[in-house]
């Protein structure tokens, strides 16, 4: 269901001066890894009933770190959708979604860290 898609457009991946540890905003990754990230959650997206119901909807920006497995090994909210309840869906998804795809074997960097709004909308 379109309600429940996550948009991706603005996924961002960076990587610091140490290619072991990311931050948002200096380098792309591959977008065909990006894009398996984001058809991967996608897979895993519920929408809490509860606050469908109650019309509740907003976008939770995420910031999460993949190492080379794609074990989850850290989540944050960058910035809250103002509902907490929405904010746990976002990273109740993150964790159920873990493992995620690997990194490439032709990204030497030992973790990842994407960037990404998951947005939950009634329309």
């Amino acid at each position: 269901l379109a309600a429940e898609q996550s948009t991706a457009s603005t996924a961002e991946v960076a990587q610091s001066a140490s290619p072991d540890e990311d931050t948002l905003g200096s380098r792309n990754a591959d977008p065909a890894y990006l894009q398996e990230v984001q058809l991967w959650l996608a897979k895993f997206k519920q929408y809490p009933r509860r606050l469908k119901r109650r019309g509740i909807e907003g976008i939770v920006d995420v910031s999460f770190t993949l190492n080379r497995e794609g074990d989850l090994t850290s989540t944050t909210i960058v910035t809250s959708s103002g509902h907490p309840e929405l904010d746990k869906a976002a990273l109740d998804l993150l964790a159920r979604a873990a493992p995620m795809p690997a990194i490439p074997d032709t990204d030497l960097r030992t973790e990842i860290t994407v960037r990404l709004p998951i947005q939950y909308s009634l329309r």
